[in-house]
């Protein structure tokens, strides 16, 4: 077996551990990234009051029409750690009620059967605008590092992946940020990330 020495630059000296020990990374220390992200149009796209996948490309369809929005790590580790964000941009346009939106992470090892891991809740206050414009806020869901044994993870496995869904109790809230003057100008986003970690 070969030690993996670890340097600040390729002829630089080795990193060392207190004591001049050889160096070994700590609990959450990243080993890789994989990450995805949708730019949302003008147009908006309901969000329904089931769960439903966060598409790949919001800008003119509804928001499962064109395909999941998904990232993935190929061979995961039993003794791995793992950790994945979610954030969506949302709005709401509901003027006599406020809207509470449901972000939720899934995990599959198959791409075919998905389990939700952790959901989260976020509240749209109701606009008294009646020109259009809405309240919105980016919404934010953090899977905790997690070990790839608590994930399912078994040796062998070919990859392991996450997905977005989102749902709201009102129907009106939108992935989008209106076209338009003020606040709401421009455009909003969607961005999942999965890391692997020691």
């Amino acid at each position: 077996m070969v030690d993996t020495v670890v340097r600040l630059a390729p002829s630089g000296p080795p990193i060392e551990s207190s004591a001049g020990a050889a160096f070994e990374p700590g609990t959450g220390a990243r080993l890789r990234l994989a990450e995805a992200s949708t730019t949302v149009g003008s147009t908006t796209n309901a969000i329904t009051t089931v769960d439903q996948v966060i598409g790949v490309q919001l800008a003119a369809a509804p928001i499962f029409s064109d395909g999941p929005m998904t990232t993935s790590l190929l061979a995961p580790a039993v003794n791995k750690n793992y950790r994945a964000t979610l954030c969506c941009d949302v709005m709401s346009d509901v003027t006599n009620a406020n809207v509470k939106v449901t972000l939720g992470i899934q995990t599959s090892k198959d791409g075919i059967t998905w389990t939700t891991k952790v959901q989260n809740e976020h509240w749209l206050g109701a606009t008294t605008e009646t020109t259009g414009a809405g309240n919105a806020r980016q919404c934010r869901l953090d899977l905790k590092l997690t070990s790839g044994t608590t994930l399912g993870v078994v040796a062998g496995d070919a990859e392991i992946a996450v997905r977005g869904i989102i749902k709201a109790d009102i129907a009106g809230a939108a992935v989008a940020h209106p076209t338009g003057s003020g606040d709401e100008a421009g455009v909003g986003n969607c961005y999942i990330a999965l890391e692997e970690l020691f």
